[in-house]
């Protein structure tokens, strides 16, 4: 069975780290601190894949897709 872990805890690496990541560095970051099998969920989906929560959290303009990369978007509070 894969680990579910919840979509706040990937923001929360990406706080921690004070990074920037690239598409691809987010999903070997969270590969690297969840496992290549982990499955992601919020309130209101479950079962995605790094690279879905990815896309989910720019919907939900928890993060932010620059030229430079990813960049979490600190002031906007989570409501999914």
């Amino acid at each position: 069975m894969n680990k579910s872990v919840h979509g706040l805890d990937a923001l929360n690496l990406m706080k921690e780290t004070g990074s920037t990541f690239s598409r691809e560095d987010m999903n070997k970051a969270l590969d690297a601190r969840f496992g290549a099998d982990a499955r992601y969920h919020v309130c209101v989906k479950e079962g995605m894949t790094a690279e879905e929560l990815i896309d989910f959290l720019i919907g939900q303009k928890l993060l932010t897709d620059t030229v430079n990369g990813l960049v979490v978007q600190p002031d906007i509070p989570c409501n999914c």
